[in-house]
């Protein structure tokens, strides 16, 4: 790649990964090498650990956020926490293992849940200024639970779409 620059972070432990950004890249993936998806700019088991807050000294020529977007094949959910005082313009998650997330305070403008093989529960992120997206992709099967914070209601909009939805066309 020309021009080419050399990102040092301490993801998973000091100076623990060193990556390669090409001029106005304003996304980043972290994952395991082997898998679906994008190539990794950033290689780590599902298993691992991510400090998040590395990112925080990082802005774009703009001066927004940088990273802007990010993809995530793994099963730390710190990143939740960490994005309530970060704002996160997409953030896209596979997790490799049956996870329970309260998302309803993430500050995650596009949220995509891509579901694998294992079952998730989540607590929807919340828009109080109507900016927010949830997305769900992959065996939606695997949703076991969805619902709104404070709300035992599935969500409106995905009411009738989901495999053992008593309200599903044909069913």
């Amino acid at each position: 790649m020309p021009n080419t620059e050399r990102l040092v972070l301490s993801l998973t432990g000091p100076d623990s990964h060193t990556i390669k950004l090409a001029p106005g890249q304003g996304n980043l993936v972290i994952g395991p090498s082997a898998g679906d998806g994008p190539r990794p700019d950033a290689v780590v088991d599902p298993q691992d650990r991510i400090d998040w807050s590395v990112f925080d000294q990082f802005t774009a020529p703009a001066g927004y956020p940088w990273p802007r977007y990010f993809t995530y094949r793994g099963d730390d959910t710190g990143f939740l926490e960490w994005s309530r005082t970060r704002r996160i313009e997409r953030f896209e998650w596979a997790p490799r293992t049956a996870a329970a997330i309260d998302a309803s305070r993430a500050g995650i403008s596009v949220f995509t849940l891509r579901l694998g093989t294992e079952p998730v529960e989540v607590v929807v992120p919340q828009s109080v200024d109507g900016r927010n997206e949830f997305v769900v992709a992959g065996e939606l099967s695997l949703l076991k639970r969805y619902r709104f914070h404070d709300s035992h209601e599935p969500l409106a909009g995905v009411r009738g779409l989901l495999p053992d939805d008593p309200a599903r066309p044909g069913r």
